[in-house]
């Protein structure tokens, strides 16, 4: 019932909140932290309780995924804009606690989960109080259903496409 797993996935860097998580976790230990993604951070002294999974294939993904209960992306990289990471959590119903940066709090929005301040400045207490704000199942399976539904409705290959098309359009008749 209680949150068991936290997943991200993505590069394992600076500048995605990766250590930020793993201060996280150094308070959390009753949780673990299971980072996917080519790994860039130190790797020394890490608790027990966080995992980096290196690189893995599409279904290990998504294996991953529907075994965690909660994302976390504390990304204050400044490549980020539409994170597919994000999108792909969304999709597989997960709540998701994510940094106010680039678009991660327009996909959420207060509906899908919890947003917090950019990684670089933002208070460890403020994720932690994120997690316990979506502490209870109940809540973490509406939050869950509403990402899904978000992606359905408004990020699917259709969806994309049609605005693409209707953008195009609207630009050649000018």
């Amino acid at each position: 019932e209680n949150i068991g797993k936290i997943i991200y996935v993505g590069g394992v860097i600076p500048q995605k909140g990766c250590e930020r998580m793993v201060d996280v976790a150094r308070k959390r230990p009753d949780i673990e932290f299971r980072m996917i993604g080519k790994v860039g951070i130190s790797v020394e002294n890490l608790p027990a309780n966080v995992v980096l999974c290196g690189e893995q294939d599409k279904k290990t993904v998504e294996t991953e995924l529907a075994e965690a209960d909660v994302f976390m992306f504390l990304s204050n990289f400044l490549g980020e804009g539409f994170s597919n990471a994000l999108a792909e959590a969304m999709a597989n119903s997960l709540p998701c606690i994510v940094t106010d940066w680039a678009a991660n709090a327009d996909m959420i929005e207060d509906k899908g989960g919890v947003v917090v301040a950019s990684a670089d400045n933002g208070d460890l207490d403020e994720i932690l109080c994120a997690i316990k704000k979506i502490a209870d199942k109940e809540t973490r399976r509406k939050m869950g259903e509403w990402n899904r539904d978000r992606v359905l409705n408004c990020y699917s290959q259709k969806i994309i496409t049609d605005m693409y098309v209707d953008a195009y359009e609207s630009l050649l008749s000018k």
